[in-house]
């Protein structure tokens, strides 16, 4: 059984890695850390050095490696370097998107512009002299929180950081837990909710209706199975 575990857990980074995008890769040190530390249980003083030693790793590959996947992330890191000169490429309109949204932020900070405000917002800059005509199709400004911020103010703030803080508050409280059914459900959840807030720095996939629902839906099942576990173990 424990090889099987392994063997799933490295088909899942090998997926993670040939899938090409950098928001794959991203979430995959934070996951890691938590199956090491709540599934396969390694001492926190292993985790002290192990993690850093796989980030290290990390860094050489994408320093040095060849292949494609290593190449998009220098890539990525050149765009951000070379802001001024890269407004066209992926991180370059990243970060005139979110340059953009703060303003709007700044502008509208109570109520916001509205729903689907940044489109209507951002398309008024088709004529604009500045790169800032670059995203004047974009429909969001590829950070969940951001256009949440965008579209209703410090409401929308509040209602981003509830979405993965009120569940993920909710499965610390049982990832260490005895029981191994709240456990896993605990840590099952915290997956989720950790995979969904990190990618969610680099695109709005709450914009999109069938992301929402899986972690809707996902968030809803692992908790319905904590609060069904506790009830069979009396303690609610």
């Amino acid at each position: 059984m424990y090889c099987v575990q392994v063997l799933g857990v490295l088909a899942a980074f090998m997926a993670v890695y040939y899938s090409g995008t950098r928001a794959a890769q991203l979430v995959s040190l934070p996951l890691l850390s938590l199956l090491l530390v709540y599934f396969y249980k390694v001492a926190r003083r292993t985790i002290a050095w192990l993690l850093p030693a796989v980030l290290l790793v990390s860094v050489l590959l994408l320093a040095f490696s060849p292949d494609k996947f290593s190449v998009r992330f220098r890539e990525g890191f050149s765009e951000i370097a070379n802001h001024e000169t890269s407004h066209g490429t992926s991180m370059g309109l990243r970060l005139s998107m979110w340059q953009y949204g703060g303003q709007l932020v700044l502008a509208h900070p109570i109520t916001g512009v509205g729903k689907q405000g940044y489109y209507r917002e951002v398309s008024k800059l088709q004529n604009d002299p500045t790169p800032l005509r670059l995203i004047s199709t974009a429909p969001h400004p590829h950070n969940d929180i951001l256009n949440l911020a965008v579209e209703f103010g410090v409401i929308g703030i509040a209602l981003g950081l509830a979405i993965f803080m009120v569940p993920g508050m909710l499965f610390r409280r049982y990832l260490s837990h005895p029981d191994p059914v709240l456990a896993f459900a605990a840590l099952a959840g915290m997956m989720v909710v950790v995979c969904q807030f990190v990618a969610s720095l680099f695109d709005a996939y709450f914009w999109i209706v069938s992301q929402t629902s899986f972690y809707g839906l996902s968030v809803v099942i692992f908790a319905s199975m904590i609060f069904s576990r506790k009830r069979e173990l009396g303690q609610i």
